[in-house]
């Protein structure tokens, strides 16, 4: 493969293939292949504000667990664990490996949860949410993450927003780009690196900052064309 791509780990024909249908063919391409939006899993919330759609992030104790009859056509199994906080309650389903799931259970354990929220028969729930599995004291890991324009071609190739994450990061780290804003440009608007713009673009610190670097990009975008336009007025004169 002579794709620039091939440079990145992990990175094998169907990947690179995949990442190309969706106009990322360079190193400078997958840079700028950026969030359209993030999850904050840094502030937890409760059960009791949630409603269908939101993205749940949420601390609970495991309350009871069943294997419930065959699911549809499949006709296998679906495990339900209902936990709840505040004495307000939240259904997780498994589909898929519900026995496998059954075993990873116990009464009173105390979880990390995340998922999106539906409604089913007027009552909450996520399906196959993102657990994490907590002794008493203990905290769960917090953070922020990127949500990214994913192809059927990424999904079917297994790159997921963590890959496209990862690999951008990867990028930034170990190749070198020339800033396209000249230093005295990124200083009269008072404008951060690329480099570092673009980490954090990828990676945020904080959800508040996040406004801040998105205005800063369009900055950087807006100011060529201004330039532009300088010239063209400049020439007529």
């Amino acid at each position: 493969m002579s794709s620039e791509l091939a440079r990145l780990k992990g990175l094998g024909i169907k990947r690179v293939q995949a990442l190309e249908e969706s106009s990322i063919v360079g190193l400078r391409d997958l840079i700028y292949y950026l969030p359209r939006r993030y999850i904050d899993r840094t502030q937890l919330g409760h059960i009791s504000d949630l409603k269908a759609g939101d993205e749940a992030w949420i601390l609970a104790e495991v309350e009871s667990f069943r294997l419930l009859g065959s699911s549809g056509r499949s006709g296998r199994s679906r495990l339900e664990v209902i936990v709840t906080e505040m004495n307000h309650s939240l259904n997780l389903i498994f589909f898929q490996g519900a026995e496998f799931w059954q075993k990873r259970f116990k009464q009173g354990q105390k979880l990390a949860v995340a998922g999106k929220v539906q409604e089913f028969q007027d009552t909450l729930q996520i399906a196959h949410p993102e657990l994490q599995w907590l002794t008493s004291d203990e905290l769960p890991k917090t953070e922020i993450l990127p949500r990214y324009r994913l192809s059927e071609a990424m999904h079917a190739s297994r790159i997921d927003h963590k890959r496209i994450q990862a690999l951008a990061l990867e990028v930034l780290t170990n190749f070198t780009f020339s800033d396209p804003l000249e230093l005295e440009l990124q200083r009269h608007f008072n404008l951060i690196p690329e480099k570092a713009l673009l980490e954090y673009l990828h990676a945020p610190d904080s959800m508040q900052n996040i406004p801040q670097w998105i205005r800063q990009l369009k900055i950087r975008e807006l100011v060529p064309l201004c330039l532009q336009l300088e010239a063209a007025f400049a020439n007529r004169a």
